[in-house]
């Protein structure tokens, strides 16, 4: 079967109708989460989640990045060193400099041998591709978080490039799949960026489209993969890794799929 994004290459291509920013930002002003404010948002600037009662000791923080200390790691997740004034902390209260989990939404797998994934999902290098296109390319980033953490110590964070989330621009791709139905508690705080993602997914995804339509998509949900894939028993260090020849690397990744539940 051919892959699904080719067939309907036109449909996809939509995704990237976000070629004129100026032109969505003013219309974003007028009609949309970006207008709303939030306590922690400078006076007169618009900010990108909703209103929502929250406890007193939780506070959102909305961020412009800088894209000189960005560093890339797949397409849902980067690398960041904050500032003191970003006023993002770890859990010792220091400017926290390590990895940013982006919600929303969920990119095929990379090749990351430190947590037991020696080869690519399909379209994984891909989706990474348009995470760096999208931010270089981009005038404004910008995260939205609350400074939580997942299970991993990633910063849970929303990005946002020149007034859209990243999310949705991976959805509209076709390189992404949501997470709103899997993982509701990523909106929580944020109700405002939850109507764009139904959108993009319902009205704009080729996944979605295949899936409705009764073909195969080019790419599984990226977590059945990992539950299908990844083999947590035979987790190398980075720095093992990159010590391996490219032969010794090859017997390993050998050796995870044959222990995958459906080798790819």
């Amino acid at each position: 079967m051919k892959p699904f994004l080719a067939i309907i290459a036109v449909f996809a291509s939509a995704a990237f109708s976000h070629t004129a920013p100026l032109e969505y930002l003013a219309a974003q002003e007028e009609n949309s989460f970006f207008r709303r404010v939030s306590d922690e948002s400078p006076a007169g600037r618009p900010s990108a989640i909703g209103a929502v009662k929250r406890p007193a000791a939780l506070v959102i923080k909305r961020v412009t990045l800088d894209k000189n200390r960005i560093k890339f790691d797949d397409g849902d997740t980067i690398d960041y060193s904050f500032d003191i004034a970003d006023h993002v902390v770890n859990k010792d209260g220091e400017p926290y400099r390590g990895e940013l989990r982006l919600m929303g939404f969920d990119t095929p797998e990379t090749l990351h041998p430190h947590h037991g994934i020696f080869y690519d999902q399909p379209y994984g290098p891909e989706a990474s591709a348009l995470t760096k296109k999208l931010i270089v390319e981009g005038r404004v980033i910008e995260i939205v978080t609350a400074n939580s953490f997942d299970k991993y110590g990633r910063l849970l964070s929303h990005l946002i490039i020149d007034g859209q989330q990243l999310g949705v621009l991976q959805i509209k791709a076709g390189l992404a799949y949501p997470t709103f139905l899997k993982y509701p508690d990523d909106y929580k705080l944020f109700p405002g960026l939850l109507i764009d993602s139904q959108d993009a997914w319902a009205n704009h995804s080729s996944i979605n489209l295949a899936i409705t339509y009764g073909y195969q998509p080019d790419f599984i949900d990226p977590g059945v993969w990992r539950k299908q894939n990844q083999q947590k028993d035979i987790i190398v260090t980075l720095e093992q890794w990159r010590s391996m020849t490219q032969e010794q690397r090859n017997a390993l990744a050998a050796q995870a799929r044959e222990k995958s539940v459906t080798p790819q």
